[in-house]
This record gives structure tokens, sequence and C-alpha cells, in this order.
């Protein structure tokens, strides 16, 4: 059931907002794949279609406890997420397939100076020294946690942290690789990047995307859940142009380049996205389905569930003794414990009932590659635009 909320978009602030019911009783995971309590809210903005948290005091009190033991890749040992591709199933680093990607389609000087703005433990700095050796490296996070870490990266020459504004100089490259989302003022923020921008420079953004992975909207701490449309229009205002917009890069993401550019192009943002809100109410039923689906194969018995991230996280927290042990191709997030239960690898598992809790195109894929391999049964989520014919199975 929607209701209209009494608060404000935080995007173009109009009072017009459907809260989405369902979402409340759904537990929610932390962005670095932790479990989370349930009670959120979820909103649908009717005049500009953004979906989003609720960004009052509770959110953001909930954000800070968030943040103060946040562990990015904790799973993965600290190492940079791996991105499995091709039909031979190769393995490369998102760092290095995002910068493959981009350089491919815009001009790389020699020499340079980049900026990675939430740079965390430095994966993408230290990606970009070994690709680009003649580039000044410069890196910007919340804390100085990692502050030495960055700092002994090659070549780069300065660490920031606490607010943007501490950051000094221009920039012919800045990247934001998951950052936006968590972002609670996303246009004030993009306005204080493009001023770091040179004139000449590409801003590339990297960000979850919400019409491929209906999982992105149980991160807690995302605050804006973003379509291609939405972050596009976003730019706009801020003063970039799209100049590269791509879902086919990494997986379920939105890969964006931008260049700063002073016309904005006026749009009626009500054209937007405007099923956006149908589409977000079948993500409900489609994730209550999982839910329903996951009780009915348990009575066989245990159940494990495929990759140790955000979607096998909720799981295990909804479903507590139910699924015993998680499965993972990830040699670097296998033979250890995740949300305090197994971390296996395909090849030591024999004669198990394993969900792969994935979109639909994803899950069907892996399901079609493992089922029967060592004995074991895997079993595939539903397309989307069928969950409301099986929501009273």
């Amino acid at each position: 059931m929607n209701n209209i909320s009494k608060h404000r978009c935080h995007l173009c602030h109009s009072s017009k907002v459907n809260h989405i019911g369902e979402y409340k009783d759904l537990h929610r995971v932390t962005s670095d794949c932790k479990p989370w309590k349930n009670s959120g809210s979820l909103l649908v903005c009717n005049q500009c279609h953004a979906v989003q948290k609720c960004v009052d005091e509770r959110f953001l009190s909930e954000i800070d406890a968030i943040y103060s033991d946040y562990s990015a890749y904790y799973q993965s040992r600290g190492n940079d997420q791996v991105v499995f591709s091709g039909e031979n199933h190769s393995v490369r680093t998102r760092s290095f397939t995002i910068l493959d990607a981009v350089k491919k389609n815009i001009p790389m000087a020699l020499k340079g100076r980049f900026l990675d703005i939430g740079c965390a433990d430095g994966h993408m700095l230290e990606t970009f020294s070994t690709i680009f050796p003649g580039w000044d490296l410069f890196g910007f996070d919340l804390d100085e946690k990692k502050k030495s870490g960055i700092e002994s990266i090659k070549n780069v020459k300065e660490y920031y942290s606490k607010e943007i504004s501490n950051i000094k100089g221009a920039y012919d490259l800045i990247s934001m690789i998951h950052v936006l989302e968590h972002i609670p003022d996303p246009e004030s923020y993009m306005v204080a990047v493009r001023k770091l921008l040179h004139p000449e420079g590409r801003l590339i953004i990297e960000l979850p995307n919400i019409m491929e992975n209906p999982f992105d909207l149980l991160i807690a701490d995302h605050c804006t859940h973003f379509t291609e449309n939405r972050i596009a229009r976003l730019l706009d205002k801020t003063g970039f142009k799209v100049i590269q917009s791509d879902s086919q890069v990494v997986s379920k993401e939105l890969t964006i380049v931008a260049i700063s550019f002073d016309k904005a192009v006026i749009k009626d943002e009500s054209v937007l996205d405007e099923n956006i809100l149908m589409y977000i109410n079948q993500c409900m039923i489609w994730l209550h389905n999982i839910r329903d689906r996951i009780e009915k194969i348990g009575k066989n018995g245990e159940v494990g569930v495929f990759g140790a991230g955000i979607a096998s996280a909720w799981l295990i927290s909804e479903f507590k003794g139910l699924i015993t042990f998680c499965v993972d191709e990830d040699m670097n997030k296998t033979d250890r414990t995740y949300c305090g239960i197994p971390v296996l690898h395909p090849e030591k598992l024999h004669e198990k009932d394993v969900f792969v809790p994935m979109p639909f195109q994803i899950s069907e894929k892996i399901v079609n590659r493992l089922s029967g391999y060592n004995g074991c049964r895997y079993f595939a989520t539903r397309p989307l635009e069928t969950s409301i014919e099986f929501q009273n199975e």
C-alpha cells in the first residue's frame, strides 16, 4: 500500500511523495554487507519520480551508526570487488573494468591530475596508478582511517578528508565510485564537485542501477536509488553533460562519464521515469516472493545462498537458522565465514540446495551453469515482470 508522505523529496523538494508501506517489514543491509534492522522508509517522488529513503533525523542517526563501524570489502579480505564477464567467465577487478571501458571512449593524456572521491581502501587509485603512471593522484574520504595506506600508493600526492570543501586545486579527471547514492543532498554535492573539475576535465560516476537490481532498495545507507534518467537530470541541473552512459560495463550498475557544461537542458521532470512507482511496487512483491520461496525450499532441509553480498546478507537476516551456508566463486571470499555462516566454493559442495538471489537473468545463467554439479540443486529467482502472478502462490 502506498501513502502520501509528509516528507519532501531531497532532489526536487516536492512535498508530493509516496511512502511505500510494504518496505518497512523487510530487513535491510548496510552497504558494507552487514545485516541491518527493518522498519526502514522508502519513498517515491510524484514530481521528479526519484526513488529515495526518507532522509530525516532517524535516517541520519542510522547512517552515522553504520559508518562508525564501516569495513568495505571485508568479505573479500579487503580485495577489490571482482567482475565475472563473458562466456568464458573471465575475472577482472571492478576498478580495472571501469577504467578499461572509460579509456576506450575518452582520450587520456600521458599526464594529469586524478581525484578519487570516496577512495575507501584505494583500489581505484592503485589501479589508475598502474594504467596511467604519469598522472598525479589524489584521494578523498570521510575520515582518515585509511590515510597512511592511501598515501603509500604510487603517485598519490595528497589525501583529503571530512568535507569536500577541504579539497584543493582543479582536476583533469574525477571519479565517484559508489558515492553519490550515499549523499543526502546530491544536488549541492555535485555543485561542489563541478568546482573541482578542470573546464576540459571528465567526471566518472559509478552507481547501482535500480532498474536492474531491486536488491539495492534494501541497502539501509543508500539515500537515492538512481535510474539512468534520474542521474542524467541531476547532472544537467548541476552543470554537467553526460557523454557516456552504460549499463553493461559492470552488471547491475551504471557507468557515467560527464563533462562540465554551462547550458543546462531544461526538461519536464514529471515525464521522467513516470512509471517508476509501478516498478517499485513490483519490486516489493518480488522481494516478498523471494522470502516465500526460501521458506518452501527450506522445507526439504537446510538451504544455502549464492554470493557473499547484499542479497545473501538480507536473506540470512530474514531466515536465521534456515540458511546455513553461503556459496561463492570468488576465491577471496571462500573458506571463511560471512554473516556467521561458512562460505564455500561450488567445488566443495555436495548434494545441497542453493538459492541464487540475483536479478532473474543473472540468476538463471548461474543456475543453468551449476545445477547438478556435485549433485547440488540451484534455484533461480523469477522474472520481475511475472512477480504479480505469483504473489498468492
